[in-house]
């Protein structure tokens, strides 16, 4: 991690993301496994879009980062900090304020762990941007080919 990233805070990182690493109206999931001695445990970074209230264009609804698991017994290590929601779109409202919720972790506690993760996850949206413009390219130049056999079909045709 660059010094740079440990002095990012949780804001500025999600910030970063849904404003610098992604494709706006794309959904983003990515997770990192972590051996705690739980079922299914993990860190992972969500960004959600919303298309009902801008149709026909999706926008970035949330971006969140959070830690999982599926073990009760380690549900005090489970945290979560979101910027943006369903009712709070962050394409709307940047500057809506960052929430937290755990069921044991402080926020400086779960801070300091989230930014363990701050570049393997932005490795991970980086590589499924980057997928994103493989398929977009990909979808373009088989569009492009269509057309070009439309046009030679209208113009065989007298």
């Amino acid at each position: 991690m660059t010094p740079e990233e440990r002095q990012q805070s949780i804001r500025e990182f999600l910030a970063d993301i849904a404003e610098n690493e992604i494709i706006s109206g794309k959904k983003y999931s990515c997770r990192i496994e972590i051996e705690d001695g739980g079922y299914n445990s993990y860190v992972g970074l969500n960004v959600d879009v919303d298309d009902w209230k801008h149709k026909p264009r999706k926008v970035t609804q949330g971006v969140r980062i959070f830690r999982h698991t599926n073990s009760a017994n380690r549900l005090e290590n489970t945290w979560s900090f979101s910027l943006g929601n369903v009712c709070h779109i962050y394409a709307d409202e940047p500057n809506i304020p960052l929430e937290f919720s755990s069921y044991g972790k402080s926020p400086d506690e779960a801070e300091a762990e989230a930014k363990q993760y701050f570049n393997k996850l932005k490795k991970l949206i980086r590589k499924q941007t980057s997928d994103y413009k493989v398929e977009s390219a990909k979808s373009a130049q088989e569009e492009k080919e269509k057309l070009l056999e439309r046009l030679k079909e209208l113009e065989a045709t007298p």
